[in-house]
């Protein structure tokens, strides 16, 4: 299913199955588009798991348990092309679409505590670690508490995960020896 939106034509309500995938062209300038969730037939209004907003072309994939969807322009110009595929239909595997990369980061540990301070807007990261066993936590920038070595994540050498952050996060990281962690923001 495909819709254009802009000022004049600001909403599309889409029933979609379980899982699906959208995708967003187009011209912006300034404007975004919010695909709202419904729950019970009410859309969301607000919150971070009821809707999500582009504000640069994109593709992005969602789980909506059978409930509808409400696609949503809002802005006063520009109009953008909306791609809705329904993967329960199609019968192809539910895959998380994770961005392209963007800002990437490399810091060494050597029995120290080391902090990664991601851009404010970063939502989702790849990391590897390289040299050594990691320890690892993600927290919010204004939080202040001091990495606890025995509770925090493992990454394995060698091994890379890739993780869904909050904005404005940063990673604590540790390693008994030299190690490094790579990191790879991706919008």
């Amino acid at each position: 299913m495909s819709f254009q939106l802009s000022p004049t034509n600001r909403s599309q309500i889409v029933t979609t199955g379980d899982r699906f995938v959208v995708a967003v062209a187009g011209d912006f300038r300034g404007g975004q588009l919010h695909v709202q969730f419904s729950i019970d037939g009410v859309f969301a209004s607000q919150g971070n798991e009821g809707i999500h907003i582009f504000e640069t072309a994109g593709l992005r994939s969602f789980e909506s348990n059978g409930e509808d969807i409400k696609l949503l322009w809002v802005g006063e110009a520009g109009a953008v092309n909306v791609s809705v595929t329904n993967l329960s239909a199609t019968g192809l595997a539910f895959t998380e679409i994770l961005g392209l990369p963007t800002v990437n980061s490399e810091f060494t540990s050597l029995s120290d505590v080391q902090v990664i301070t991601l851009t404010p807007e970063c939502r989702r990261v790849s990391m590897v670690a390289t040299g050594s066993d990691l320890r690892y936590e993600v927290y919010n920038v204004n939080d202040g508490p001091v990495l606890d070595v025995y509770t925090a994540h493992l990454i394995l050498e060698n091994e890379r995960i890739d993780i869904r952050v909050n904005p404005n996060s940063a990673i604590r990281f540790f390693s008994p020896t030299e190690g490094v962690l790579h990191v790879t923001e991706l919008a």
